[in-house]
């Protein structure tokens, strides 16, 4: 691998993550961490988190669901309590 530089990005593999180098988003590898193969000289290396809208929305309905069922468990003691 002459002219290249190995860079490892110290986050874990998940599935959400793309990464772009001068404008051409790569491959990623199966390795634990995230690793890329630079060439020598100028680029300009992004990394972006996509999380999905399906877990965003299922994420926002699960603090949605906790938030009510600890309203409910509050107004069901705070009736017994005057009762």
């Amino acid at each position: 691998m002459v002219g290249l530089i190995a860079v490892s990005i110290n986050t874990f593999n998940f599935p959400f993550w793309e990464i772009y180098l001068n404008q051409k988003k790569l491959e990623k590898n199966r390795d634990f961490l995230l690793n890329i193969d630079i060439k020598k000289g100028k680029n300009k290396c992004i990394l972006k988190f996509q999380l999905p809208l399906i877990l965003i929305v299922i994420f926002a309905l699960q603090i949605i669901l906790i938030v009510g069922v600890y309203c409910g468990i509050k107004n069901i003691s705070h009736r017994s309590n005057t009762a």
